[in-house]
């Protein structure tokens, strides 16, 4: 009976560490950050105009100019640091001779400046409601936003509306 303990108390010790220890053997593994690609659309609603003169009418689903304006929206993401990678405007333009346009900026407050991340995204004569266009952003992606920022600004000119405008951005969570 002795001689059976003397063999089983080590054998249950050993099984109980290796348990314990997992297989890695006690090695400490590294988790790598997972990457997620999530949207954010910013309504109609939620652009405000640059300038008290300018007319319009902003239905909150549909910001609409007979004659043009310069519009703003702030963007707040779910989460501190982001890379945005493309934005999308969706827009009602039958106005031959209009268009709606769209900017991404990042600002840094800090700094007292700004940076341009997207320009020039533009509306075509597209009869179709909505209609989209979209253009990757290559410049000035990553926001922090402990201390930066991002706006949205549009340039209307003519008869054209906005119905909105996505951003599309990845960030890193653990795994």
């Amino acid at each position: 009976m002795a001689r059976m303990r003397r063999f089983w108390a080590p054998m249950l010790v050993a099984l109980l560490v290796a348990a314990l220890l997992g297989p890695t053997g006690g090695a400490v593994t590294a988790i790598e950050p997972r990457l997620v690609t999530a949207n954010l659309m910013v309504p109609a609603g939620a652009f405000v105009p640059v300038r008290a003169t300018d007319g319009y009418q902003n239905a909150g689903t549909l910001l609409w100019t007979d004659t043009g304006g310069d519009f703003l929206a702030s963007i707040t993401f779910p989460v501190p640091i982001v890379t945005i990678r493309k934005i999308t405007l969706y827009s009602l333009d039958t106005d031959a001779a209009g268009e709606a346009c769209a900017a991404l900026f990042r600002t840094r407050p800090t700094q007292g400046s700004e940076d341009t991340a997207a320009f020039g995204l533009c509306s075509t004569d597209d009869p179709g409601d909505p209609g989209v266009v979209s253009t990757a952003v290559a410049n000035f992606r990553r926001v922090d936003t402990a201390t930066q920022g991002a706006i949205l600004q549009l340039f209307l000119s003519g008869a054209v509306g906005v119905r909105g405008v996505k951003v599309t951005y990845t960030y890193e969570t653990p795994a």
